[in-house]
């Protein structure tokens, strides 16, 4: 699972950063269940990646 983020500020509507982040999970036969429920946890992996980033943004000035 690939996911990329682009953080924009609201206020003059400047790239503040971007990143792509990516999560991998074997599937443990293949089978649709399986399948399924890797990539449920690789989605959960890259997804909580992206919210402590932009957790690390919370409160900086639009400029930095």
């Amino acid at each position: 699972v690939d996911i990329h983020a682009v953080l924009i500020s609201s206020s003059n509507r400047a790239t503040l950063s971007e990143k792509t982040f990516h999560a991998e999970t074997p599937a443990a036969d293949n089978r649709v269940g399986p399948i399924v429920q890797a990539y449920d946890t690789s989605v959960s992996k890259a997804l909580g990646e992206l919210v402590a980033w932009t957790a690390g943004y919370a409160g900086r000035p639009a400029g930095g």
